[in-house]
């Protein structure tokens, strides 16, 4: 039984009610640009206006202006189930983006404007006020985030889940990033958007504030200084809602796949729930210092998930994966259900291997395209339709668990107790020129390939016989193409840096499910992929004898 089932079989057997899930709501904010030339279009009015004329769910998501008409934000009701929450963002993205169509706009999951632009204020005394005082800062903000409300019993009970959620909030920012582009510029950051917000002088970590008294006296110290307008411009990492009981993590992206903003919140829900519980128990919180977290925000904003982070616990750097690790593990036992909790780590798991946003951005650029093909790559990402659910499956629990999934024949398979092989047994089993598992991989894709294709090809046996000449017949591969996979780097994601022939096969699937890159890095990994996956791996190893020693690693 997993923790999450554990804990709520707990609450079952204790005497008391099962307690209710904690709501949640989300703000996302979406860039808009033309759809003709992708630059930001000044369209936010328009759009508002034309969703409020459409036929919609008066109790779905709502689009409401930001401080630019070149963006903006879909605003969704209370929200409890995890397939509420994807289906209200998905849904939300979709209204977002078929307004902006109406007025030859799109709205993108991007958390920067990629190429150079003029922003443009929407019509709000407020927002002119704050332009006046704030002058380039103000000028320069057209930024989009992911706000994640989760509902609290009372304010004692939301500055105690304040308290006790710092730590962990650089690890959420670490996974959203998605904004390493601004006026055309890479930034060097996964995450600008976090830098240029933080120019903001309310903006940041916060101390430990120990009760709802000092949280308010807090603010109107902040307030009697005269620097904000209004209590609404104390813009920290995360706050007390002023409109719901509710506490508003406000450190995060835009993420550019709807099921990375819906894991997001999930997780961030377990966060404050975990946080309630050692509240209520009287667990003391960390008292870092403000100013290590800012730095601990700084290195998450800085790379993303491609290089080291600050452990939560220990504000030491260590690999991006254990610091989201540290966190999974953290609030694990606080997911709704299982469900959720598969869900969650799954979407992780797959971000760990595939890349951030910023990653991902990067990623066109690499292959040769240009500033509008991110945006373009990021229109389709926004609204794109959620992978298939088995293949989410399959990546889920290996790493958070500390243990491998045993192979198909069970404890003990291959000779080896505790299941999956060592590595060099796995290394053994591609160096011969038949990898013994390729018929199998061949077995599985045929009855993959004859369900999709079953209405032309007629019965499976004559699918399969139209099949097997196909497996037998070589393809012909580039000599140009087999060198580059043992002398180029792969340039970005979880591998960055390592060769393209040493990059792990599950990796290389996961691309092969997702979609390879466009240009010469997506081929290198589609023929990779091939290589590996009907053991042909060893045809590499004359090419790698024959390289330079001054190019080996």
């Amino acid at each position: 039984m997993s923790p999450s089932s554990k804990r709520r079989e707990g609450s079952r057997t204790s005497g008391g009610p099962a307690r209710p899930p904690r709501t949640v709501g989300i703000e996302e904010e979406l860039l808009l640009v033309d759809a003709r030339t992708l630059i930001p279009v000044p369209v936010a009015g328009r759009i508002v206006r034309a969703a409020a004329t459409a036929d919609g769910d008066p109790l779905g998501p709502a689009l409401e202006f930001e401080v630019k008409q070149e963006q903006i934000e879909v605003v969704s009701p209370p929200l409890t189930t995890v397939e509420e929450i994807v289906a209200t963002v998905r849904r939300g993205r979709a209204a977002a983006d078929t307004a902006a169509r109406t007025v030859g706009a799109r709205a993108v999951a991007l958390a920067t404007g990629t190429v150079p632009f003029e922003s443009h204020l929407a019509p709000v005394l407020r927002y002119r006020r704050m332009q006046e005082r704030f002058g380039l800062t103000m000028t320069e903000q057209l930024t989009c985030g992911l706000h994640v409300h989760v509902a609290v019993e009372s304010a004692e009970e939301g500055v105690g889940v304040l308290d006790r959620i710092r730590p962990w909030l650089p690890v959420l920012l670490a996974i959203s990033a998605n904004s390493p582009l601004f006026q055309g510029i890479d930034t060097g950051f996964a995450s600008y958007r976090y830098q240029a917000w933080s120019r903001w002088p309310s903006a940041g970590a916060y101390e430990v504030f120990g009760s709802a008294a000092a949280y308010d006296a807090a603010a109107e110290a902040m307030l009697r200084t005269g620097v904000s307008l209004d209590a609404g411009m104390i813009y920290s990492d995360a706050r007390l809602s002023r409109h719901a009981p509710t506490v508003e993590t406000r450190i995060m992206d835009v993420c550019l796949r709807a099921e990375e903003s819906a894991a997001l919140a999930v997780i961030t829900r377990a966060l404050v729930d975990s946080s309630a519980d050692r509240w209520k128990a009287g667990e003391h919180a960390d008292p870092v210092p403000a100013a290590l977290l800012r730095l601990a925000s700084w290195r998450a904003s800085k790379s993303g998930l491609d290089d080291v982070l600050l452990h939560p616990r220990t504000l030491l750097p260590v690999p991006a994966a254990a610091a989201v690790h540290a966190l999974l593990a953290h609030v694990r036992a606080h997911f709704v259900d299982d469900a959720e909790e598969r869900f969650a780590v799954g979407v992780v798991q797959e971000v760990l291997a595939g890349g951030t946003g910023a990653a991902r951005q990067r990623a066109v650029l690499a292959a040769g395209g240009s500033r509008e093909d991110v945006i373009a790559a990021a229109a389709r990402e926004t609204t794109a339709a959620p992978p298939p659910a088995p293949e989410r499956v399959r990546l889920r629990h290996g790493i958070l668990r500390g243990h491998h999934r045993a192979p198909r024949g069970g404890p003990g398979a291959a000779g080896h107790a505790g299941g999956r092989r060592p590595h060099h047994a796995r290394q053994g089993a591609r160096a011969g020129r038949a990898d013994p598992r390729a018929s199998q991989r061949h077995a599985v894709r045929d009855r993959e390939l004859w369900r999709e294709d079953r209405g032309r090809a007629g019965s499976r046996h004559r699918f399969l016989r139209s099949r097997a000449p196909l497996r037998r017949r070589p393809k012909p591969m580039d000599p140009e193409l087999l060198n580059l996979l043992v002398t180029r780097d792969m340039p970005f994601g979880k591998y960055k840096g390592r060769l393209i022939a040493d990059l792990p096969g599950p990796y290389l699937a996961w691309f092969a499910r997702k979609g390879f890159p466009p240009g010469e890095l997506g081929r290198l990994l589609a023929l990779m992929h091939e290589l590996d996956h009907n053991g042909l791996s060893s045809l590499l190893a004359p090419l790698r004898k024959s390289r330079p020693a001054a190019a080996k690693p």
